[in-house]
């Protein structure tokens, strides 16, 4: 016989559902509760790591500058190199092209280089290209070796980043911060003496982090702070401290693998670990000399980031990369401009002073550009 139910013992059914549903609720939720603080407590005893040791992610990050196209300058060493050769060197001259057609960073070294910047800004504007400048002026720059140099004082550089900021304005910018200052902070001069006392090391701790903050009062100005590469230091904890004594929390991220030679593949993994103890901010990557990985200089080991030979161009330029940590892929050392020079060959093979164009190895780079990453 089918049982049958008054409408008042209906009510009083629904309500003690409901009592149940509010119950069972309440439980998940502390259950949940309890489950995450179990699980943040592991996280932090791994020291940012899961227990399958692949790296935190503590948040997720949109990539501000997916989808941006970058900007071409026409008048780059490349393209300049390319028609003086049309006539006389056609096959070298189309070569040359290939690189002409990528976008390449800007470096500014002196507030003269910022004088300079207005008509460059102007030409990305129009184009609705995004320019890649990379500011490279922090006093006593590249412990004097072959890029030595930098602003005067404390005072001479917030003023170049002050005129900095003011050039770039309301337009999109990319700004990499200082290649090599915060990798080399504890590095050696050649006659075994520190690079930078405790004082100095402060002082660029201090300076990054002006820098960070004027930069970013740019709505537009995106800013990413140099954190060396892979195979120079590559303690992730020790660059995640340092680069949050740099402000890297008001930054979009860091830059990874300027001037050097590390593949796309070991420098993401280096990136991961430095991203899950900086909050999961984001990077980019210098692929410029990258295409056929980093060389091994058996009679100057010290040397091996120095105008290696047999080099290629690495993946082209793009602000689309398939990776959730990954903003851009860059040219940011200027393929073909040389790392430095020296009486010994063994160091630096022969290359011009730091920065000074050298075409044929340009050449070289774009002879060995591996096809897989020309697309």
């Amino acid at each position: 016989m089918r049982k049958t139910y008054s409408a008042k013992q209906g009510k009083t059914l629904k309500r003690h559902d409901w009592r149940i549903a509010i119950m069972l609720a309440a439980a998940i939720l502390i259950v949940s509760t309890i489950i995450g603080v179990v699980l943040m407590l592991q996280l932090n005893k791994n020291n940012g790591t899961n227990p399958d040791g692949t790296p935190v992610i503590t948040r997720s990050i949109p990539n501000p500058l997916k989808g941006l196209p970058l900007y071409t300058d026409p008048s780059s060493n490349a393209a300049t190199q390319a028609t003086a050769w049309r006539t006389l060197k056609p096959a070298e001259a189309a070569l040359m092209d290939k690189l002409a057609a990528q976008p390449t960073a800007r470096w500014l070294t002196t507030q003269a280089a910022i004088d300079e910047l207005p008509a460059y800004m102007q030409d990305a504007a129009a184009k609705k290209s995004l320019p890649l400048l990379v500011s490279y002026n922090i006093p006593l720059r590249d412990c004097g070796l072959y890029s030595a140099g930098g602003a005067e004082s404390e005072n001479t550089y917030r003023q170049f980043i002050d005129n900095l900021a003011e050039t770039i304005g309301t337009n999109k910018a990319v700004v990499i911060l200082e290649p090599d200052a915060l990798a080399g902070l504890n590095g050696k001069r050649q006659d075994g003496q520190p690079c930078l006392n405790n004082q100095e090391r402060q002082m660029y701790y201090n300076l990054l982090s002006y820098a960070v903050e004027r930069l970013k009062q740019n709505d537009s100005t995106y800013v990413y702070i140099d954190a060396g590469n892979s195979g120079w230091q590559d303690d992730a904890n020790e660059m995640a401290r340092r680069l949050r004594k740099a402000n890297i929390k008001t930054a979009d991220g860091f830059s990874l693998n300027i001037s050097n030679f590390q593949t796309n593949v070991d420098t993401i993994v280096y990136g991961n670990k430095i991203s899950s103890k900086v909050g999961g901010k984001h990077f980019v990557i210098d692929t410029s000399r990258n295409g056929l990985g980093a060389y091994e200089n058996k009679a100057q080991p010290d040397f091996n980031w120095c105008n290696p030979p047999g080099r290629a161009l690495g993946h082209i330029p793009t602000t689309t990369t398939n990776h959730p940590l990954v903003d851009a892929f860059l040219y940011i050392k200027y393929p073909g401009e040389s790392d430095g020079t020296d009486p010994d060959t063994t160091k630096c093979f022969g290359g011009p002073e730091a920065g000074a164009w050298w075409p044929d190895y340009a050449i070289g780079l774009i002879e060995r550009w591996p096809q897989n990453l020309q697309q």
